[in-house]
């Protein structure tokens, strides 16, 4: 492959982790969200840190047209503070024998681009707000079960499933691309 034309390099396949985070069991979301506490909101920091409020009071929200795209886990489409933000979904992953089960763009194996999304673009629909309230959201599920070990699975996104996420969201013409992926995994 190496000497075929327009080929760079050639390598092994690499892979990339689910951020460390704190695991909180979401198998249903529920139906309604109970109102978060008063001091719920100044627990946002980063809200403040980048100024949103002020810009929220001169208008600016954002808007569905202006588009992240969220490479990452997937985002939960019935979350009622992201879901509505959704504009497009989508799945993509590697191909071969070290694929297990059927990848959708709805997360099933860790709720972080859920998480993610939120940061971006909750719209207090259940509580929580984003930095851009308004804005568009695409959502891309890289990570699926990979073997490891014989009998040993991880949940891993290959080098493969990111870039085709990225040419996907660029030849979509989205505004903003984010990665928020973990370590480089070696086993």
């Amino acid at each position: 492959m190496k000497s075929s034309a327009g080929v760079h390099s050639i390598g092994e396949v690499g892979l990339v982790s689910v951020p460390e985070v704190q695991a909180v069991p979401y198998d249903v979301i529920p139906d309604t969200v109970p109102d978060p506490p008063a001091a719920f909101f100044e627990e946002l920091w980063g809200i403040a840190r980048v100024n949103a409020p002020a810009a929220w009071d001169a208008g600016i929200t954002g808007s569905l047209e202006t588009v992240v795209a969220v490479i990452d886990t997937g985002i939960a489409s019935n979350h009622p503070d992201v879901g509505p933000n959704l504009v497009f979904n989508a799945c993509i992953v590697s191909t071969g024998d070290h694929t297990t089960g059927d990848c959708t763009p709805y997360p099933s194996l860790s709720f972080h681009g859920t998480h993610v999304a939120g940061i971006v673009a909750a719209n207090f629909g259940g509580g929580v707000v984003g930095v851009g309230p308004s804005l568009g959201l695409a959502n891309y599920n890289v990570f699926e079960l990979i073997e490891v070990a014989p009998g040993q699975f991880a949940v891993l996104a290959t080098f493969d499933s990111v870039w085709g996420a990225m040419i996907d969201a660029a030849e979509q013409g989205f505004d903003v691309i984010n990665m928020s992926l973990g370590a480089l995994a070696s086993f």
